[in-house]
């Protein structure tokens, strides 16, 4: 028994390693060789999985099922939306036109090259069960499980290759279409269920029950084939070949019946059934001429099976029971018994067992993002506790700074320096000086600028292919196609706009840098110098500042020692804080292997607040430390201060003073700087990502342009306007003056004729050439002439498959008329207008 075989969508041969390996490289510790290798076999995957065999027939089922293996893993290891590469498909059932053109559509999304390749993976399926030896019962059950596994895709492409392609589809990959052919998978599945069923000789109640949904199901396919919008779209044969199907199963449907009666010895009931069952076969067989096949000789073995039995039956009933034969009508309903179901489409169904996973070293997209997230908010977590830490600190070094401690409280003589202040400076030349804050600080602007310029070229080229394109589509209005630019280049653009936000934030950063820097530059020049040059720049005391037998200086130096050991200890707990150890990667993966998704913020929350906790109460223990020392520390300044009241302040203090802030000032603008310069390389790395990624989308979008834009000239050229010697030139072009007609009346001498102009010989006219239009304005257009009929082309002329002509238009011959294919409306059960459950789609699918 024949199955219909569905054509494949056809592409072409394009390179997608380059725009795939930059996005793999963004998320994954491959080596560079490494992507190569995984992508050289995958591009060879694609090549077999689209590559027409020289016989001209299709790929084979289990090239393409290993290419969407591999691509169904790829989809799940890598963010897709950044695969920028414009991959276009013909229309399956487009045969082109006399353009010389098939319908295709461009679209850049690695989604569109997984539904061409779900599309022809589906339509290989059901070849393949078309090829299945339906006489045994090896073949009907593999041809059975294709069909299913077919009928599964095609529903799943129905439910979304419209949202994921986000334009208009071609017409194969409609949802009226997809639909269509998920529901003739369904029918050719049950069918292959009736036919095992009758192999296997079961009981006539059950094979009619078969039959009936088999009906059913055709019924259904044949009825939404012939939808206005659908019906030119199928082969020329494929109509007539449901329409016979679905006449022969429901002949078939009461053929069993007929047996079931007479088994029952209804005899009357038989021959109503039997007759039925003869004329819907042999609607059966009059339907099923262009199917070919063992079909047509499969009717007609049933047919005469029935006519036999039926010539029986009734000669029985003629001379024994003599039973009234019904109307088929009022008879009862057959019933139906739908046995075929469809395997729904599956993320995780790979078609391949065993075969390895080009992608398996890859981290799933899954566990990235909960990975990613998880970062996100332990930073989160690290600068809020960060930020408490560096704001208690500067508040303890502006108040030591402004009591001039502990450099105060130390005992000095002379010239000498406060061991305090020998330390800061010692620390500060060790550190660089002024110098290496000076040459820090010159390079912000240049890696600035330099980020500026790769995010400004970036926002160039978005620009100028967005303007590209609408500049396309002013000029060919409706025939270009292909989604806008700016629909596309929105995260684009947004990303863009969020880097812009970055760098500008940035620089308002360098802008406090630059004025802490210019209020500590004269102090840490100093400090730059060493102890030896301060020694003879600071000057001496006079005379001692505080009395130094004040037992608030020994509380003072004990409470300076206790400062050091609360910033000790804060060091401590900041490292902590900046590189918490936490393996989350392990504990997503499990997650995900065991579940198959990760509930990120439960999971992170619950981790931060075991990480972070005991770091938490570390840091609120030592600020209260802090409060209780800076209360301690004003109450004995402030006992020392009142005990020598009347102490002139000398320029020695305030320079200390000066001193101790640019110390600190120091060490903040160096960790400002390293933060600055640290952020600004981060940030090249990521703009250089961004750059690659608008670079793969202009180039995938040039490309997608140069073949629309191909598409759209390659019918002008085809046409040849120069050649016009074929063509007949219409008889008011002629340079002649045409011959007046004889008057009516002769009222006047007759006049000579007027002097004969020599007109342009015409070219040889072709054969059934239509005729001249009327030249004048207003007359009604001409009629084409007899044997010429304009039936309608199934599909739209393809955009740009012809451009608008030069006036005056030449004349072609028009497009040969399609064959003519009268709708066929399905068999009538015994039951007019009886109404169906499903009119649209059959159940459980």
């Amino acid at each position: 028994m024949l199955l219909l075989t569905i054509p494949i969508k056809k592409t072409t041969n394009i390179d997608v390693t380059k725009s795939i390996k930059s996005a793999i490289k963004s998320t994954s510790a491959l080596s560079s060789d490494q992507i190569d290798s995984i992508l050289r076999e995958f591009q060879n995957l694609r090549v077999k999985a689209i590559k027409v065999h020289s016989t001209g027939a299709d790929p084979s089922l289990d090239s393409v099922a290993r290419y969407y293996d591999q691509l169904a893993s790829l989809e799940s290891k890598i963010p897709i939306q950044e695969v920028q590469i414009s991959f276009k498909y013909k229309d399956a059932f487009d045969k082109g036109s006399i353009f010389g053109g098939r319908i295709g559509l461009s679209v850049t999304s690695l989604l569109y090259e997984k539904i061409g390749t779900l599309f022809n993976l589906a339509a290989l399926h059901a070849n393949s069960a078309a090829e299945q030896n339906l006489g045994d019962n090896d073949g009907l059950q593999s041809a059975l499980k294709k069909l299913q596994i077919a009928g599964g895709l095609f529903i799943y492409l129905k439910q979304s290759a419209v949202g994921m392609i986000q334009q208009d589809p071609t017409p194969d990959l409609e949802p009226d279409t997809l639909g269509v052919l998920a529901d003739l998978m369904l029918a050719e599945a049950q069918e292959v269920v009736a036919l095992k069923a009758i192999n296997g000789n079961m009981k006539s109640l059950t094979l009619s029950k078969l039959c009936e949904q088999v009906d059913e199901y055709y019924s259904i396919t044949l009825c939404n084939m012939q939808k206005e919008n659908l019906k030119n779209l199928w082969d020329s044969n494929w109509i007539a070949h449901v329409s016979a199907k679905q006449a022969f199963y429901v002949g078939l449907a009461h053929y069993y019946l007929g047996k079931v009666a007479m088994e029952e010895m209804k005899v009357g009931h038989a021959i109503a059934r039997l007759q039925h069952s003869e004329t819907l076969l042999k609607g059966a067989i009059n339907r099923s001429g262009s199917i070919g096949g063992d079909f047509p000789a499969k009717v007609k073995q049933f047919l005469l099976r029935a006519q036999n039995e039926l010539q029986e039956v009734k000669k029985d009933n003629d001379f024994i029971y003599h039973e009234r034969v019904p109307e088929i009508s009022s008879m009862e309903a057959p019933s139906k018994a739908s046995v075929a179901k469809l395997v729904p489409f599956s993320f995780e169904t790979r078609y391949c067992a065993g075969e390895k996973d080009l992608f398996q070293d890859l981290m799933p997209v899954q566990i990235q993002h909960a990975i990613n997230t998880f970062e996100s908010r332990k930073g989160d977590k690290s600068n809020q506790e960060l930020c408490k830490l560096k704001g208690a600190t500067e508040l303890l070094n502006d108040l030591l700074a402004s009591l001039n401690l502990p450099a105060a409280i130390e005992e000095t003589s002379g010239d000498s320096l406060p061991s305090s202040l020998i330390e800061k400076s010692n620390a500060v030349v060790q550190a660089g000086g002024l110098d290496s804050i000076e040459g820090k600080m010159k390079e912000i602007p240049f890696l600035l600028q330099r980020n500026l310029e790769i995010l400004n070229e970036c926002d160039r080229m978005i620009k100028e292919e967005e303007a590209s394109d609408n500049q396309l589509r002013q000029q060919f209005k409706e025939k270009w196609t292909r989604t806008p630019s700016s629909k596309l280049s929105s995260l684009l653009l947004a990303n863009s706009q969020k880097y812009h936000t970055l760098i500008d934030n940035a620089s308002n950063a360098d802008e406090l840098v630059k004025t802490k820097y210019a209020e500590n530059k004269e102090g840490i020049e100093l400090l730059s110098k060493g102890p030896d040059a301060l020694r003879s720049i600071i000057p001496p005391y006079n005379t001692p500042k505080f009395n130094f037998g004040n037992p608030a200086v020994a509380q003072l130096k004990a409470l300076m020692r206790e400062v050091d050991a609360v910033k000790s200890e804060r060091a401590e707990i900041e490292n902590s804080v900046k590189s918490p150890i936490m393996n989350m990667k392990s504990i997503f993966e499990s997650v995900f292997m065991q579940k198959g998704s990760i509930d990120e913020m439960n999971i992170s929350t619950s981790a931060l607040s075991e990480t972070f906790g005991p770091l938490e109460t570390r840091i609120s223990d030592n600020l209260t430390r802090q409060e209780k020392l800076i209360t301690e520390i004003q109450k004995n300044y402030e006992l020392l201060v009142s005990d020598s009241e009347g102490q002139q302040k000398q320029p020695r203090d305030e320079l200390l003073k000066k001193l101790a802030t640019a110390h600190d000032g120091f060490f903040t603008l160096s960790d400002n700087i390293k933060e600055g310069s640290k952020f600004y390389n981060d940030f090249t790395n990521m703009l250089v990502n961004f750059q690659s990624k608008v670079s793969d989308f202009c180039f995938a979008r040039k490309t997608e342009k140069e073949e629309l834009l191909k598409d759209l000239t390659s019918g002008m050229a085809s046409l040849g306007l120069n050649d016009q010697g074929n063509i007949t030139v219409p008889a008011h072009h002629n340079q002649g003056t045409p011959d007046r007609p004889p008057r009516k009346v002769d009222t006047a001498p007759p006049r000579p004729p007027p002097p004969q102009i020599p007109t342009e010989t015409a070219a040889t006219p072709m054969p059934m050439t239509m005729p001249a239009p009327n030249p004048y304005a207003g007359a009604p257009g001409p009629f084409p002439q007899q044997g010429m009929p304009q039936q309608p082309l199934p599909y739209p002329t393809q955009p740009g498959a012809g451009m608008p002509f030069m006036h005056p238009m030449p004349y072609y011959m028009p497009p040969a008329p399609h064959a003519y294919f009268p709708g066929y409306s399905s068999y009538p059960t015994s039951y007019p207008n009886q109404p169906y459950p499903f009119p649209q789609n059959p159940p459980n699918q």
